[in-house]
């Protein structure tokens, strides 16, 4: 059953969405096991490489504008000096730029799907074999290629992200690491576009509908069949790890908490610092907190810690009142320059000093 073009741009579109709802902040990480079949649906069913190119970057563009939505938030810039014009334009430029940036990955996948797809053997482009190559042709433009440094290493938008929420699944990234979740996903979503076009790919002779290509049922049942059980192992050994580590979590080990003030920018950046705010946010924070350490984030203080003999001072209180200890983010000033900061705060019971402040290099 043929799409339309005008199809496949709001198929692209509404897909790349949906998938972004699946992004820490919507947290509907269901989602990401099937946002991405649409694309590969498209990309199966493209017949020239710009089609491909073109429906690619409408989805990649859409989903990565949703999920980076929140760089608007960087609007005001007036704690550089612009108006409030030229902020909003250099926070919207920044966001699109971004955006398209990180959309060109996915136009080099699906470039690579796409010619896999045409020079593999038809009867060979639903075995298990094709679907793990172009799992693994994910995994290298995405994990690899995209956290490069030498190309801005950007790796904000990875779908594996989407699952920190799913705990019985992501216990086997202590032995695997993150991408192997990845992996899973786009595995997972390679199969149901594979299924997908299989059903679809009927035509009526007669008063029956037979399947094109009868004989590649079993490949899409054996590559379905692969990754659902491969699921169900990793939720099984997560199951099986969550399990071995409950004792340590309870028993042995101390909590640790991330405190984020959400201080506004102009507070924390530019000529007019305000560490009073600060101060009252992270007092109010930390006396509702008995984690054992608490962290802050960068310029959670904002001023000149090792000059700043007061707020030397209240942090020493804070974390000795508490009987807990803290790291803040904070500036330090060294040869007539000022550098970003992280400052240890140790309670007097548990080290019989305080000690403050180490350069980030």
């Amino acid at each position: 059953m043929p799409i339309t073009s005008i199809g496949k741009i709001t198929l692209a579109c509404f897909c790349g969405f949906l998938l972004s709802l699946s992004a820490p902040g919507y947290d509907l990480w269901l989602f990401a096991w099937f946002g991405l079949a649409p694309l590969f649906i498209i990309i199966y069913t493209s017949r020239k490489i710009k089609e491909c190119i073109l429906y690619s970057f409408i989805f990649g563009f859409t989903y990565n504008i949703s999920y980076l939505h929140w760089l608007v938030s960087l609007h005001p810039l007036s704690w550089l000096g612009f108006s409030n014009i030229k902020s909003w334009l250099i926070t919207i430029l920044g966001l699109v730029s971004i955006t398209v940036y990180s959309s060109l990955y996915f136009i080099l996948f699906a470039v690579c799907l796409f010619f896999l797809n045409k020079t593999t053997p038809k009867t060979n482009t639903k075995s298990i074999a094709h679907l793990l190559l172009g799992a693994f042709i994910w995994l290298i433009i995405f994990n690899k290629l995209q956290e490069n440094q030498f190309l801005l290493g950007f790796p904000w938008t990875l779908i594996e992200y989407s699952q920190y929420k799913n705990l019985f699944l992501i216990q086997i990234a202590e032995y695997c690491g993150s991408i192997s979740i990845g992996f899973l996903i786009v595995f997972f979503n390679l199969a149901i576009a594979r299924c997908f076009i299989w059903i679809f790919n009927i035509e009526k002779i007669g008063n029956r509908f037979i399947p094109k290509s009868p004989g590649q049922l079993s490949d899409v049942i054996y590559s379905f069949s692969f990754i659902v059980i491969l699921i169900f192992c990793t939720v099984l050994v997560g199951f099986v790890l969550y399990g071995k580590n409950q004792p340590i979590f309870t028993n042995q080990s101390q909590t640790i908490c991330i405190l984020q003030g959400n201080l506004p920018i102009k507070a924390t950046r530019g000529a007019k610092l305000d560490i009073g705010l600060a101060k009252k946010t992270y007092e109010d924070l930390i006396d509702k907190n008995n984690a054992s350490l608490i962290l802050a984030p960068e310029g959670a203080l904002p001023t000149i810690f090792n000059s700043d003999k007061n707020t030397q001072a209240w942090a020493s209180s804070l974390v000795n009142k508490k009987q807990n200890s803290a790291i803040f983010g904070t500036y330090c000033g060294e040869s007539n320059m000022i550098a970003n900061c992280a400052v240890s705060c140790l309670n007097k019971a548990s080290s019989g000093e305080f000690s403050f402040y180490k350069k980030e290099r």
